[in-house]
C-alpha cells in the first residue's frame, strides 16, 4: 500500500523544516515525514532546505560558511529555532513514524561516517537516506535503506543502479508517464514520486505501483 509523507512536516501549516511541522504531521494520519538537511561549517547535520538563510531567515548566509552556533542565534519569524538532524530523531523516535533524510549537500567520508554513527543510534527501520548524489547513496545501502533522488531515469541510469544492487528511487512527479512508471516497475525498481499536491495525481497513483508519495497536502 503506497504511503503518504508529509513534504517538509506539515509545511502548509506551518514553517517548512521545524519542530511544530514535523510534530503536528507525525501526529496526523501520515505515515512519516521528508526534510532536508544541510551540513555547517563545523560538520552538524541542520534542517534546512535552502543552501542561504535568505527566504526563511533575511540573511544572505550560507550554512556551509556558518558553525552550529552561529545558526542558532537565528529564529524563524513564528518564534521557533533551528532544528538539528539529532533533535529531529529525536522527535521521530517518539512516533516510531518513516522519516525520509534528504542529504542536500555533497558529504566527504568522515562527513558520512559521522552521520551513519548518529542513525546507529535511532532504530533504523524507520529511516530513509534519500540523495540526489549517488554516491552519498552508494555509501550508505550498506547500513540503512537508501532511495535515489531524480527527475527521471535514463536506460543507462537504470542500468547503473542496478549495478550497484540500488533498487529504491524517488523521482519527480512532473515527469511521470505511465509508459515510464511501467518501464521502471519492469526494471525492477521500487519507485516513489515527490511531490505530489495534485489530487487526481494522487488517486492516479494509488492504481499504480508507488512506493511513497510525498506532499505538501495536510487536511
Amino acid at each position: 500500500m503506497m504511503k503518504y509523507i508529509a513534504h517538509r512536516g506539515a509545511s502548509k501549516r506551518y514553517i517548512e523544516n521545524t519542530y511544530k511541522a514535523f510534530k503536528y504531521a507525525f501526529e496526523s494520519s501520515f505515515d512519516g515525514c521528508e526534510c532536508d538537511n544541510r551540513i555547517t561549517r563545523d560538520h552538524a547535520f541542520i534542517v534546512y532546505h535552502d543552501k542561504d538563510l535568505l527566504r526563511l531567515n533575511n540573511s544572505k548566509q550560507q550554512i556551509k560558511d556558518l558553525n552550529l552556533v552561529d545558526i542558532q542565534q537565528y529564529v524563524y519569524s513564528d518564534g521557533q529555532e533551528m532544528l538539528t538532524l539529532q533533535q529531529l530523531l529525536e522527535l521521530q523516535s517518539q512516533f516510531k513514524k518513516i522519516l525520509l533524510i534528504e542529504i542536500k549537500d555533497e558529504l566527504t567520508r568522515n562527513e558520512m561516517e559521522s552521520l551513519n554513527r548518529m542513525l546507529q543510534q535511532v532504530d533504523l527501520k524507520f529511516i530513509k537516506i534519500i540523495s540526489f548524489h549517488l554516491y552519498i547513496i552508494n555509501y550508505f545501502k550498506q547500513y540503512v535503506d537508501v532511495m535515489y533522488l531524480n527527475n527521471e531515469l535514463s536506460k543507462n541510469e537504470i542500468m547503473n543502479l542496478k549495478k550497484l544492487e540500488i533498487y529504491s528511487v524517488n523521482l519527480n512527479v512532473e515527469f511521470f508517464r505511465n509508459s515510464t512508471h511501467l518501464k521502471y516497475i519492469q526494471s525492477n525498481l521500487y519507485v516513489s514520486y515527490w511531490t505530489v499536491d495534485d489530487v487526481s495525481m494522487q488517486q492516479i497513483l494509488q492504481e499504480e505501483k508507488v512506493e511513497f508519495l510525498t506532499t505538501n497536502i495536510v487536511d
